[in-house]
């Protein structure tokens, strides 16, 4: 499972693993100038949005985006874009794919 990094509470799936403009992963860089990798998923649980939706500088033409936070920890996990289709982009380093011992 893809799960919060912090908290380690389940979020996703690789089945869930969305390619957006023919890509899984993307790096994207905000305003701030802050670089985050981020990957993209059809569907994710346990998040809260902090923002409304907005279009500037969506790094995806025709997307309008707002910040998702893990509903447990409150950490930022990445963006929900919604356009064309509705997809959450997550940022690598604040996830986890932890597996359980076999």
């Amino acid at each position: 499972p893809v799960m919060c990094g912090h908290w380690f509470s389940v979020l996703s799936s690789d089945d869930e693993a969305s390619a957006v403009c023919g890509e899984h992963a993307h790096r994207c860089v905000i305003p701030a100038g802050f670089l985050f990798d981020i990957r993209c998923f059809r569907e994710v649980e346990g998040v809260v949005s902090t923002s409304r939706p907005e279009t500037w500088f969506s790094g995806f033409k025709g997307y309008a985006w707002e910040t998702v936070v893990c509903q447990t920890c409150v950490r930022h996990l990445g963006w929900r874009f919604t356009g064309p289709s509705t997809f959450y982009g997550l940022i690598g380093s604040a996830l986890s794919e932890r597996r359980s011992a076999a």
